[in-house]
């Protein structure tokens, strides 16, 4: 017996994400691979589940692969904007239950969201043949990797083969190549596990690219990343506090599937 199932597809600077809160949907990996499939399914760079609980809201993230991930930066802006359109959250702000840790967010106005990340774990230089990586982890691992000629990355070549590179263990990293432009500002471009592929914008490499720039660079405590997409993303490292990400999150429409039992 085949069930309707409702989503919303969001997007966060171009990171695009399929949002469901179906409390029976399964979390099979096949579907949501198959769900993620930009030819044969809905297309997205991931599935997020939330699920509202007494004091929080459940935040379920899967790869485009339907891999499990700790945390999605774009993905928890969507999931405000997602909430706060459904229903699920009351006021501006609402917290966020991850694997990461409990992450606030809030609606700053509509399309526009601040939340909560991970604190940056300390970097440690790793070498992987001529290339420097600043590895790092924001929820999830990241390796930052300065360039000065971001344009011309192969980022489908370079950014598959350090993801896997040995030195980075079995988990393997998100990898960030970034130009700087000063010491307030920088380029990114990022090339996501798990979905194996460049993607636009990612909320957790902007984090991590930013703490490498406060930490290399020093400058002012907010910083600025512009997205492969075109955004830029605010975030601020302001000293004893959680660093916060701010940008844009909307529905870019809405609709059903069946679910086959």
């Amino acid at each position: 017996m085949n069930r309707t199932v409702s989503f919303r597809k969001m997007e966060g600077a171009g990171n695009d994400f399929i949002f469901l809160h179906d409390p029976e949907c399964s979390r099979n990996p096949e579907l949501i691979a198959r769900l993620c499939d930009r030819r044969r399914g809905i297309g997205g760079d991931g599935v997020i589940f939330l699920t509202p609980e007494t004091d929080a809201v459940r935040f379920e993230y899967f790869n485009a692969d339907g891999s499990p991930a700790e945390m999605c930066g774009n993905g928890l802006r969507c999931a405000m904007e997602y909430a706060s359109i459904e229903g699920l959250v009351s006021g501006s702000s609402a917290l966020f239950r991850t694997a990461s840790g409990t992450l606030p967010a809030e609606r700053l106005a509509p399309g526009l969201i601040r939340v909560g990340m991970p604190e940056p774990e300390p970097f440690r230089e790793v070498h992987h043949g001529k290339y420097l990586l600043h590895l790092t982890g924001v929820g999830v691992p990241h390796a930052v990797v300065e360039t000065d000629d971001l344009e011309n990355v192969d980022i489908a070549v370079l950014g598959r083969k350090l993801r896997f590179a040995s030195e980075l263990g079995t988990a393997g990293a998100n990898i960030d190549f970034i130009r700087v432009l000063d010491e307030n500002t920088a380029e990114i471009r990022t090339y996501e596990r798990g979905v194996e592929a460049e993607t636009l914008a990612c909320g957790t490499g902007v984090t991590a690219a930013a703490s490498w720039l406060y930490a290399s660079r020093g400058g002012g405590t907010e910083k600025k990343i512009r997205c492969r997409g075109g955004d830029t993303l605010t975030i601020d490292l302001e000293t004893g506090k959680k660093p916060r990400l701010t940008g844009p999150a909307k529905c870019v429409f809405f609709g059903t599937f069946e679910l086959k039992h």
